[in-house]
This record gives structure tokens, C-alpha cells and sequence, in this order.
């Protein structure tokens, strides 16, 4: 478990939601994202002041409510951190005397909304290798390598699952294509990304995909 020394912490849900748990308190659950993404475990996302902005937009919720840090066991709680935004986990309900709602001010520049969308981009990266790793592997003659096969796909269609709800809440417009070169070259350190490896032969059992026929040439 991770130490939180935050004095408050936040939950980002949608008007009637929040109103039933200024009623009735926080509890532990698998909600609708965290059902998506595979979560078996219930439990109470939370998040600091800096990623609410990122929270919001992810989520495409606009009310935020406040916890008074103070009335959790905070030994009990974990710390995610996904690059330029974080989220707590607690696995106790929170008693609706320690949630206010808040009138914090939370949005994204258009900056960080671009690079939230290109971290995307590097998820959509994710995927394409964990297909590309399926296909090759999934009729492999070694067991090994076609449980881990399976286990690849499976974590694709969590995540893929998971794009689809968060990816209309992102304004891709504000990514140019000239970000989207540059993101990509440097991700791909100047030779290659949305992929695995290259594997060749005949017939080749890799999805190959490299900036030529992805971007239509590099500049």
C-alpha cells in the first residue's frame, strides 16, 4: 500500500450519482469503466487535486466530489499512475460525513488535452502489438506459447473495450497530423511503432505496419 499525505481527495461522477452518495456515503464497487477494463475487485477510485482535469475528460463526467482525507484509513489505500495523471484505490466504504461537494475548477488546456490524446495513441499501440502477438502465436505448436497467445487477446479486448467508452470523450481535433509524426517517431525511436516486430518470410505471420503505409510517408 502507498501513503497518501493528500488533506483531500476527489470522486469524479455524474449530478444524480453524487447525490446519492452525499446521502449515503461512498462504497466499494466495480463501476462501469473498471467493468470494462476486466476489475474483479471492488473499490473506491479517488483522485488528487492535479488530475481532475484528466479524470473529467476521461471519464466525461463534470461533478466532482471532495473526501476529507482524514476520515480514511489511508494505510489501507493504493496509488495508479498513468504518466501525466494518477488515481487512489480504497477498499472501505467512506461515510457520507467526510463528502462535501466541490466547486474546484478543473479543466484541461488544450496542451495537456493533446497529450492525453497522444497517450491514447500509444494505447492504440498497445493493442496493435497484443494482436500482432495473437496472430502469430495462437496456433503455435508449443502450449506455452499459446496460453500466452490467448492471455493477449484477452488483455486486448479489456483495453479495447476500455478505449471505446473513453475515446469519444477526447478531442482528437486538437491533435495535427504534424504532432501525430512527431509523436510517433519518437515513440518509435525513428524506425517503427504499432507493432510488434517484423517477422519476415513466406507466408509472413506478423501484422507489419510501419510509417510508410501508416502516415503515408515521413517528411
Amino acid at each position: 500500500m502507498d501513503s497518501c499525505t493528500c488533506k483531500y481527495l476527489y470522486h469524479v461522477t455524474d449530478r444524480a450519482t453524487a447525490a446519492k452518495i452525499l446521502k449515503n456515503g461512498l462504497c466499494p464497487m466495480i463501476g462501469q469503466r473498471s467493468r470494462l477494463a476486466g476489475e474483479e475487485d471492488t473499490r473506491i477510485y479517488l483522485t488528487e487535486k492535479s488530475s481532475l482535469p484528466y479524470w473529467k475528460q476521461i471519464l466525461g463526467q463534470a461533478t466532482i466530489l471532495q473526501i476529507d482525507a482524514s476520515g480514511l484509513e489511508t494505510e489501507r489505500m493504493e496509488r495508479f499512475g498513468y504518466g501525466q495523471y494518477a488515481e487512489w484505490v480504497y477498499d472501505k466504504p467512506i461515510d457520507p460525513k467526510w463528502i462535501t461537494r466541490s466547486t474546484t475548477q478543473a479543466y484541461l488546456t488544450d496542451a495537456k488535452h493533446r497529450e492525453l490524446c497522444l497517450s491514447f495513441v500509444d494505447t492504440i499501440s498497445q493493442i496493435s502489438i497484443l494482436f500482432a502477438r495473437y496472430i502469430t502465436f495462437y496456433d503455435d505448436d508449443n502450449t506455452e506459447n499459446k496460453e500466452w497467445a490467448m492471455d493477449c487477446f484477452d488483455y486486448c479486448q479489456d483495453v479495447c473495450r476500455t478505449m471505446q467508452y473513453v475515446l469519444p470523450h477526447l478531442n482528437f481535433h486538437l491533435v495535427s497530423a504534424k504532432d501525430l509524426r512527431t509523436h510517433l517517431k519518437i515513440m518509435g525511436d525513428g524506425g517503427c511503432t504499432l507493432c510488434d516486430r517484423y517477422e519476415h518470410g513466406s507466408p509472413p505471420r506478423i501484422i507489419q505496419c510501419d510509417y510508410g503505409s501508416c502516415l503515408g510517408g515521413m517528411p
